[in-house]
């Protein structure tokens, strides 16, 4: 599990930390129930930011699944992100606790989809093939610790060992522990980057160019 979530309640970054099991004050325990399937435990904390408690479905593979709130918090969306890729977002965040694997799906095709219509990477090319094309070019297009962490998006979804991620990227297929997480918070940063700051940046341009043709 990261270090950093973003709270379900609030959805404000806070640092993970589980408190304890939700029948246990310690991890030495953490079993609720057991049957043919595995070992199902739980893991609470309260939000640093809200002062609410979040609870997690823990199995015997350490996946997590949020138990409580029954939905991730969705923020609403600057008026900056186009609508398509904003819809999409929000999708994907509204199924978030009730089924990863749709969330991840929805936010690779929904990264694909800002990948193509945003930057010019070739429609036919992988998920993988048109990260790199991003990430590799000269000048480059996001800071360095985005384009890092784009790159991880193949790695956390263990491409090699799932390729319809990228070959197929809004087929629900098992995903990797935190992946769907993952991708939403690469989502967002794409968007925040390209879309807020990038008009942010092209306004105080032309203020500046604006000021320079009157001086002359």
């Amino acid at each position: 599990m990261r270090s950093q979530i973003d709270c379900p309640h609030c959805g404000t970054v806070m640092a993970y930390n589980p408190q304890g099991t939700i029948f246990s004050d310690t991890f030495d325990s953490r079993a609720v129930v057991a049957d043919v399937d595995g070992v199902i435990g739980g893991e609470f904390q309260r939000s640093p930011c809200c002062g609410r408690f979040v609870f997690y479905i823990v199995d015997d593979k350490n996946r997590r699944y949020l138990a409580w709130p029954c939905q991730t918090a969705i923020q609403p969306m600057s008026d900056a992100i186009p609508p398509s890729y904003a819809g999409d977002f929000q999708e994907a965040a509204a199924v978030l606790s009730i089924s990863p694997k749709a969330s991840a799906a929805l936010s690779r095709r929904c990264l694909q989809h800002v990948l193509i219509g945003e930057f010019g990477v070739r429609e036919r090319d992988t998920l993988a093939a048109q990260i790199r094309a991003v990430t590799t070019r000269t000048p480059a297009l996001f800071h360095p610790r985005l384009c890092e962490k784009l790159d991880h998006v193949r790695i956390v979804g263990n491409f090699a060992a799932h390729p319809k991620k990228d070959t197929n990227t809004g087929e629900i297929i098992d995903i990797e522990p935190d992946e769907a997480d993952y991708l939403l918070q690469v989502l967002a940063e794409v968007f925040h980057y390209h879309f807020i700051e990038g008009r942010q940046h092209a306004e105080r341009m032309a203020a500046i160019n604006r000021k320079d043709l009157a001086a002359n």
